[in-house]
């Protein structure tokens, strides 16, 4: 019975293996580079007291994403960003992000070499410095790429919430931005 079971057990790990190795070769070209990426975008605050207090500012990041199928794009984010004060000072931001991009498209037509291009959508979640207070925070994030020569570019609409902190009467921020992404290093 245990030899049985030992020779099904490697049986199976077999095709396992054999299966991830044979989908490895298919999706080789996917994820030999890393897509690296830059995003300058309007913040809006969306809530009170931060309407209240707050212009509009701006935010840039910096991502790597890192294909593992032609529709799925772990990713790392490093984010900047500011509120112009209306009252008081300014609201900083500075947040590292881990996240997920999902590009439908992929799976609609594998055989595209591009993986960045078209509708995505992308959650990430974070850790952010708002005005340098640690908090957590996440970030939903909706876009579409364009090929234009060597790069993707395209808008992006992101909504952020870092949250609030337990602690003190921090209350928690929303920010709406609106900008510009820049893809590098795309397959084609």
């Amino acid at each position: 019975m245990e030899l049985r079971a030992l020779g099904i057990a490697t049986l199976v790990g077999g095709l396992l293996c054999t299966t991830a190795s044979s989908a490895r070769a298919q999706d080789a070209d996917v994820s030999d580079r890393l897509i690296l990426g830059g995003e300058a975008a309007v913040m809006f605050p969306f809530t009170d007291p931060q309407i209240e207090e707050h212009y509009p500012g701006g935010t840039v990041s910096l991502a790597m994403q890192w294909p593992v199928t032609k529709f799925l794009m772990p990713l790392l984010r490093l984010r900047s960003g500011w509120l112009s004060p209306r009252q008081g000072s300014s609201a900083q931001l500075l947040s590292a992000s881990i996240g997920l991009r999902f590009r439908p498209r992929g799976i609609a037509f594998p055989e595209e070499p591009s993986r960045a291009s078209c509708i995505w959508a992308e959650v990430d979640a974070s850790i952010a410095s708002l005005n340098g207070a640690l908090r957590p925070a996440y970030e939903v994030a909706i876009g579409f790429g364009f090929l234009v020569d060597d790069v993707t570019l395209g808008p992006v609409v992101r909504f952020i919430h870092v949250v609030e902190d337990s602690s003190s009467s921090e209350l928690p921020t929303y920010v709406l931005t609106g900008g510009l992404e820049v893809l590098l290093n795309d397959a084609r």
